[in-house]
């Protein structure tokens, strides 16, 4: 992209800005970016949005350390939560209703809600908290999809009620740039 994307301009605020809002429409304070690469220009804004940044010092190695980042600084706070709810800042279509779905369903089944997308299971996705540890053990750049995506786990999907997208390239900015209205 030539820079963060997590700054790239998205309706009023940034990428980054949007999926943060996403987030306290469901959570309020208990929202928490990980950063890592360009951590110098992220982090400012981060702190201009009011929530807490975790630093991951192995963000080279893949989502998988950024998502034990976040599960080691929550078990280190001691604070105990229901779930813990992973989304990127690159989908802004993922929408509060969509997060607080995911929420319900984990509760109510007592297992990992995944968004469901063509043909497998994916991120935004609500663990029970009892799974803090496995995500404290994850690692490589194919995050959870391991976890979503075996046996080794009960896995609720959720459908989203409009179609989700990532923003990965400058052609998908400039794709989706024009529709933000609708998101």
């Amino acid at each position: 992209m030539g820079r963060p994307k997590q700054l790239l301009a998205w309706k009023s605020t940034t990428l980054l800005g949007h999926a943060v809002g996403s987030a306290q429409e469901v959570a309020r304070s208990d929202v928490f970016v990980v950063t890592g690469a360009h951590r110098a220009l992220v982090e400012p804004h981060v702190q201009s949005l009011g929530v807490p940044a975790i630093f991951n010092p192995r963000h080279a190695e893949g989502l998988g350390s950024s998502i034990a980042a976040s599960a080691s600084y929550l078990a280190s706070a001691g604070v105990p939560y229901r779930e813990v709810v992973i989304m990127l800042a690159d989908q802004p279509a993922v929408t509060s209703e969509h997060l607080t779905l995911l929420i319900a369903h984990s509760r109510r089944t007592r297992s990992v809600a995944a968004t469901a997308y063509p043909r497998r299971a994916g991120v935004p996705a609500a663990f029970p908290w009892a799974m803090l540890e496995t995500l404290q053990n994850l690692g490589g750049d194919a995050g959870a999809s391991e976890l979503l995506n075996g046996d080794a786990y009960s896995v609720v999907l959720v459908p989203t009620t409009s179609p989700l997208f990532d923003i990965d390239t400058p052609e998908d900015y400039r794709d989706h740039e024009g529709d933000q209205e609708r998101h």
